[in-house]
């Protein structure tokens, strides 16, 4: 028993001081079964590869790559600087699965070559952060797309949402080191708004900082505040909350546009057709070929085809958006015939002749 704990001793201090010997060779040996293989430094001093086995509250447990299983020691993640985690992570791939809006395929993707690292994301300046952020989004944008498809794709839409908001949560352990964090950890809560868990996302919100204007989580806390009070159907005060997402912000594309989106749909709710027309135009001609872009525009096309702001705007805030006195029904229809669709092409029959 006293060399058992003489090995976890020595094995600890090197761990926390830093070894002196040059890092090993970047491998592309798989983590090991009973956990994940990482490196980690201190003061640009490389230490010896281990694999992390568990955690417990702020305490990570590893064990050497040569030690056996049973032989743990322990360290806090502030005592190091940078974690690298030996996976074979395919962002490319992913991204191209995205390009062609293909999100769940690009979602698990990533996820499942980042599930091991997701306990241990506070590690500080580790290199699974920003894909476990992508992929999150990835099933953010799978859960839309379901959405669409009306209550035949709620039950995958929530699933989505559920996965989305787990990757967002394991990425708000970054908050400390990473701007990114605390933006992650608001984006879980608006998750829980999507899949209806007001209360919870109600709690959630109200442990997370009010952020300063300029900070970087600025933009997605008011969108969070707006959506939750858009869901206890409140629009006006969501499209106040709303309107200082995007008033202070950077555009952000990952907030503006759903600000955009969130503000039209406020407009609408208390009749203000000429104002929610209006921003549902800005948002069509900004995002082409994106999904805001394309309900934007469908959205629009319904309110013309309904002629929901065919009576006259007030004089005194015609052209608010735009300073000018065109005739803004007669630009939204001209956008529309343009940006109309070109027809789909019939594949040819099988037995066509040359």
């Amino acid at each position: 028993m006293r060399t058992r704990a003489w090995v976890a001793a020595v094995t600890a201090a090197a761990a926390v001081a830093g070894a002196q010997a040059p890092a090993p060779a970047a491998t592309n040996r798989p983590p090991d079964p009973g956990g994940v293989l990482v490196r980690l430094v201190k003061e640009n001093q490389a230490v010896r590869e281990v694999v992390l086995v568990r955690r417990e509250t702020s305490t990570i447990f590893f064990r050497l790559t040569n030690s056996p299983p049973g032989v743990l020691s322990s360290f806090e993640p502030s005592q190091f600087d940078e974690a690298e985690f030996r996976l074979q992570i395919p962002e490319q791939q992913a991204y191209a699965e995205a390009a062609r809006r293909r999100w769940l395929d690009a979602a698990r993707r990533l996820h499942a070559a980042l599930a091991p690292a997701l306990p241990y994301l506070d590690l500080p300046n580790n290199n699974a952060l920003e894909p476990t952020i992508s992929a999150a989004w990835y099933y953010v944008r799978a859960a839309q797309q379901a959405a669409r498809r009306g209550e035949v794709g709620r039950p995958d839409a929530l699933r989505w949402y559920g996965e989305a908001q787990r990757l967002f949560q394991a990425a708000g352990r970054a908050s400390e080191w990473h701007p990114y964090g605390e933006s992650a950890a608001i984006r879980s809560h608006l998750c829980l708004i999507e899949m209806g868990r007001l209360d919870e996302a109600e709690a959630g919100l109200a442990r997370q900082r009010e952020p300063e204007v300029g900070d970087a989580a600025w933009g997605v806390y008011w969108l969070a505040r707006a959506q939750l009070l858009y869901a206890r159907e409140r629009p006006r005060p969501a499209l106040d909350a709303v309107i200082k997402s995007y008033l202070h912000e950077d555009k952000d594309v990952e907030t503006f546009p759903d600000a955009l989106m969130l503000a039209a749909q406020c407009y609408e709710d208390i009749n203000e057709v000429h104002r929610a027309r209006d921003v549902y135009y800005e948002v069509a001609r900004l995002f082409p070929g994106t999904d805001w872009g394309d309900e934007a525009r469908l959205r629009l096309k319904t309110m013309m085809d309904l002629q929901m702001a065919a009576r006259p705007e007030d004089p005194n805030i015609t052209g608010i958006f735009f300073g000018t006195e065109e005739n803004m029904n007669e630009l939204v229809l001209k956008y529309l015939k343009e940006s109309e669709p070109a027809p789909a092409v019939p594949a040819p029959r099988g037995d066509a002749q040359p």
